[in-house]
């Protein structure tokens, strides 16, 4: 069992298909904002830019939001909430990241974050050990309602236990992400035969799903010390039956620059 790219569409709505983001070619920043030590909590953050007026070349604000409030808040959502550096602060390592979905971009956001949550982990397909139970709902992101149950605690004998002595996952325990047709790039049928259309986008994000590479880790390239870079393996081919495939014995992964622990 491992979370896939799947799964992060169908739970928190990151697409594992669109926009190239190279972290080895960031485009410079746009915006000029303070990165200094006494401004790098979230509360000095917040106090910073909420309602900030813009600059004058900023584009022009939507909904009363400036382009730098916009972008300031996508680096703290970042930070805070999806890559959660070790500093535990607001890091310029996602201003670029920030700049580009600030722009409109449909960055696919799963591979990138992916990789930061195997450096992490929690799960979904084991109702025995994940919060009480959430009746998935086709018309909605997975995330909010595991989000918001409460926890059940247990101790780290009980999770090797229960690991040790499960014999079998059923096609509905395996299935909760791979039927979900929410959000709408997910609700293509792949018993249909692809219009014009709809083949790229297949193509692409079923693609991004089942290739088996090394998720970059890391945006900040020999950007110094602070800044931690590498890759996380991406094997679907382990997990086949989470994917609705039959699932082999996989071959090992043939070349990766992270074997050991990933």
């Amino acid at each position: 069992m491992m979370p896939n790219l799947l799964d992060l569409a169908a739970i928190a709505d990151f697409r594992p298909h669109g926009d190239d983001f190279s972290a080895a070619n960031l485009p410079e920043a746009k915006k000029g904002l303070d990165f200094h030590k006494s401004n790098k909590t979230s509360e000095s953050w917040v106090k910073t830019y909420l309602g900030h007026g813009g600059d004058p070349t900023d584009p022009p604000s939507i909904n009363g939001v400036s382009y730098t409030e916009h972008v300031a808040f996508l680096v703290i959502w970042l930070c805070k909430f999806l890559a959660c550096p070790k500093s535990g602060g607001i890091t310029k390592e996602f201003q670029a990241l920030a700049d580009v979905l600030a722009d409109g971009h449909q960055v696919a956001m799963g591979p990138i974050f992916l990789a930061y949550l195997y450096r992490g982990l929690h799960e979904l397909y084991f109702p025995e050990l994940s919060p009480t139970t959430v009746c998935p709902n086709d018309k909605a992101l997975l995330g909010p309602p595991l989000l918001n149950a409460p926890c059940r605690k247990h101790y780290v004998e009980d999770c090797f236990q229960f690991f040790y002595e499960c014999q079998e996952r059923i096609r509905e325990h395996l299935s909760i992400c791979l039927d979900h047709c929410f959000p709408d790039y997910l609700a293509l049928d792949l018993s249909s035969y692809p219009t014009a259309e709809t083949k790229d986008e297949r193509h692409n994000m079923w693609a991004s799903i089942l290739i088996s590479r090394d998720l970059p880790y890391g945006l900040m390239v020999n950007k110094g010390r602070n800044y931690h870079c590498g890759g996380e393996l991406y094997y679907p081919a382990a997990v086949g039956y989470q994917l609705g495939f039959i699932q082999s014995i996989p071959i090992p992964p043939m070349d990766s620059v992270n074997l050991l622990s990933s």
